[in-house]
């Protein structure tokens, strides 16, 4: 008896063995059929959107480059010279008796944004523009709203250094100052240029003495040290004192 229950359990172990060496094969082409298929899917979506990008953007990224331009050479009929290449996509302006530049344009592929140093912009401690800096601003503001349809948004950024400003009684003097320089260049986009903020966004923000010349947004390991080590010559305090235009551009302008 125990000898045919021995021959059952044995026949069944051996049946089940053949079942499941049947069924895992199956079940692994199966699932190797449905990768390769999520692989072509997926290979076929990137084909698309990248012949879309290809031939939709390259008429619109000439409109944009053609925008950069143009403010390129507002700059440089507002100081009487060439720009300066500083490699890469960044070009400089100088005046005599400056080693760095006073304006610093940087052009990305859809966003150019121009640093006004602080000797060219505004007096010190003060939120007055400088008449060289109302003509510079006419003359690239005339040249920006000329393209103003390839324009999605205007923001304009505030930044000091980490003295102590002297002539404010608030709880942050840098953030106050910084803002209120923002401002001012966007009063001068708005109702001198007449850029329409209800057509073309406008935005003036502060950042006070945060981000130092230099500094990048993806630095987020930046501590009160490295503020100190920014600002710790005069030069490097005046690098600090800017205020930076950041024209972002949209396709399909």
């Amino acid at each position: 008896m125990v000898t045919v229950l021995d021959q059952m359990v044995r026949t069944q172990v051996e049946h089940s063995s053949i079942q499941d060496q049947s069924f895992w094969p199956a079940f692994s082409d199966m699932m190797l059929g449905v990768v390769l298929v999520m692989t072509l899917v997926l290979f076929l979506v990137a084909r698309v959107v990248t012949w879309s990008w290809l031939n939709m953007g390259t008429h619109d990224l000439s409109s944009v480059i053609e925008a950069q331009h143009k403010v390129v050479r507002s700059l440089s009929i507002a100081y009487g010279s060439d720009p300066v290449s500083l490699g890469g996509d960044s070009v400089g302006f100088f005046v005599q008796s400056s080693e760095k530049p006073t304006v610093l344009v940087v052009n990305a592929t859809l966003s150019q944004t121009i640093k006004f140093y602080d000797e060219i912009v505004f007096g010190v401690d003060s939120s007055l523009l400088n008449p060289d800096c109302r003509r510079i601003l006419r003359l690239m503001g005339d040249a920006l709203r000329t393209n103003i349809g390839v324009v999605s948004e205007i923001q304009i950024h505030g930044h000091s250094d980490a003295s102590k400003f002297q002539d404010s009684t608030g709880p942050y003097p840098n953030m106050g100052l910084a803002a209120t320089r923002a401002i001012s260049v966007y009063g001068f986009l708005k109702d001198s240029v007449g850029i329409d903020p209800l057509k073309t966004l406008m935005s003036a923000t502060s950042f006070g003495e945060y981000v130092p010349n230099g500094r990048v947004p993806e630095d987020t390991g930046f501590t009160i040290g490295d503020l100190k080590e920014a600002n710790s010559t005069g030069e490097q305090k005046r690098r600090n004192r800017r205020t930076e235009v950041r024209l972002l551009f949209k396709l399909g302008g």
